[in-house]
C-alpha cells in the first residue's frame, strides 16, 4: 500500500497530510525558522489534491513538489509516471490522465501536442530541455495546469503542475508585506569591503569537480529521473550568508556576499554558482545598480543584449515589484571563454530581489555530456517550434 498524502491547492501549509513542510532559512527576508517556498517528497504515494472548487485530483506519484506563497500553496508539481518511458508512451499518457481530471490543453497546447506525435519517437535530448503546454479544468476558475515532457538519461518523465491561476496568486502578493530595503553604501561595496572576512567562506571551482567545493558538503540523495540512490543531487543550496569565492576555469578569482548560494553540477562537475548578493529587498533602480557594481568588480560587462536591456531598465523608474516582472540578461567576464554570467532582478512582496548566476557556456555542458556537435535534425527542428 503507497501512503496518501492530501493537500489543498489555495489552502494553508496546514492543509498537506502525509508529509510535513519544511522549515529553514529565508534568504530573501533574512528570516530563520520559517516555511521554505517549496518542500518536495521524493517516494512514491497516492497523491489527492483540493481544489476550491471542492472536487480533488488524484494519481499516483513517485515525486511531488509543494510550492507556498505567504503560507497558502499555490503549485503542487508530481510525476505521475512510475518510472521513464518512449516519447509517443509519455504523449499517451498525458492525455490520459488529462482525461481522468476532466482538464484540457489551451488551443496552444493542442497544436504543440499535435506535433510532438508526428516526431515519432524522439530520443531524450541531453539539453534541458521540455515540451510543455497549459491546460484548464472543468469548473475550475481559480486553478490550472501545467504540464511538461522532460528528457532524461533512459526516456522521458512527465510533471504535471496543478497552480492557482496568475489573478489568485496576485491576490495574495496584495496582502500586506515587508517593505523594501534601503540598501547602505556597504551593502553595495566590493565583498572585501564589507566585513566579508567575518562570514564563512565558501569555495568552489567552476567545471572543477564537486569535492573541490569547500566549506559546503554536496549532499547525496535519491535521483527520482534514474531511480537511484545515494547519488549527488543536482543542486545544493548554501542557505546561511557567507563570502562566495569562485574560481573561474582561466585561474582568476571572483568573489563577493553571498545570503544564500546554488551550486548545480552536471556528472560530478560544477556547472553553475547563483548567488544572491544582498540580504532582504531592494527598490527596484538599487537592484540595477548593484549588478552594476559587481560586474566592475569581476571585470564583467553586459553583453550587447543585456546592455539594451539595462537601459531600458533604467528608463522604467522606480518600478514596483509584480509576480510576472522578472527581468533577466546576461553578461560577459573579461578573459573568460568557459563561463559566463546570467543575472535576474526578481520581485517579491514590496520589492526585489538580484540573482547572479555564473555559469558554464553550453560548450563545455556538451563536452560534460559527451553531446555531438551536430544534433539530430527531427530533434533540433522540434525544439525550434517549441
Amino acid at each position: 500500500m503507497l501512503p496518501e498524502v492530501s493537500v489543498a491547492l489555495l489552502g494553508p501549509i496546514a492543509s498537506l497530510n502525509g508529509h510535513t513542510w519544511v522549515r529553514g532559512y529565508d534568504w530573501v527576508h533574512d528570516k530563520r525558522d520559517v516555511p521554505l517556498t517549496s518542500t518536495a517528497l521524493d517516494r512514491s504515494h497516492r497523491l489527492a489534491i483540493h481544489l476550491p472548487s471542492g472536487r480533488a485530483l488524484r494519481h499516483r506519484s513517485r515525486a511531488t513538489f509543494f510550492t507556498q506563497d505567504h503560507g497558502v500553496v499555490v503549485n503542487v508539481a508530481l510525476m505521475p509516471l512510475d518510472v521513464n518511458v518512449g516519447y509517443q508512451d509519455a504523449i499517451a499518457y498525458l492525455e490520459q490522465v488529462l482525461g481522468e481530471w476532466e482538464a484540457e490543453p489551451n488551443e496552444r497546447a493542442k497544436q504543440a501536442i499535435a506535433r510532438w506525435k508526428t516526431y515519432g519517437n524522439l530520443q531524450p535530448d541531453p539539453i534541458l530541455v521540455n515540451y510543455s503546454g497549459y491546460g484548464t479544468i472543468k469548473g475550475e476558475e481559480k486553478a490550472k495546469i501545467f504540464f511538461q515532457l522532460r528528457p532524461a538519461s533512459d526516456g522521458w518523465f512527465l510533471s504535471m503542475s496543478v497552480a492557482a491561476t496568475t489573478d489568485e496568486w496576485r491576490k495574495l502578493w496584495n496582502s500586506p508585506s515587508t517593505q523594501a530595503a534601503d540598501p547602505s553604501d556597504a551593502a553595495t561595496r566590493p565583498a572585501r569591503d564589507t566585513g566579508a572576512e567575518m562570514l564563512p567562506p565558501i569555495t568552489v571551482e567552476l567545471l572543477g569537480p564537486i569535492s573541490a567545493l569547500k566549506g559546503h558538503n554536496w549532499p547525496l540523495g535519491y535521483d527520482w529521473v534514474s531511480d537511484r540512490a545515494n547519488q549527488p543531487v543536482s543542486m545544493t543550496a548554501a542557505d546561511v550568508p557567507h563570502e562566495l569565492i569562485i574560481h573561474l576555469p582561466s585561474g582568476r578569482t571572483i568573489r563577493h556576499i553571498s545570503g544564500a548560494t546554488f551550486f548545480s553540477q552536471t556528472r560530478g562537475i560544477v556547472d553553475r554558482a547563483s548567488l544572491m548578493p544582498h540580504p532582504g529587498l531592494l527598490p527596484y533602480q538599487e537592484a540595477i545598480k548593484l549588478l552594476e557594481l559587481i560586474l566592475q568588480g569581476w571585470d564583467g560587462e553586459p553583453d550587447e543584449r543585456g546592455s539594451r536591456l539595462l537601459a531600458q531598465w533604467k528608463a522604467e523608474g522606480d518600478l514596483k515589484p509584480w509576480e510576472l516582472a522578472r527581468r533577466q540578461g546576461s553578461a560577459i567576464l573579461h578573459g573568460e571563454d568557459k563561463v559566463g554570467v546570467f543575472f535576474q532582478i526578481r520581485p517579491r512582496d514590496a520589492g526585489w530581489y538580484l540573482v547572479v548566476d555564473v555559469a558554464a557556456r553550453w560548450e563545455q555542458i556538451q563536452q560534460l555530456l559527451a553531446i555531438p556537435d551536430s544534433r539530430p535534425t527531427t530533434t533540433r527542428a522540434a525544439r525550434r517550434q517549441e
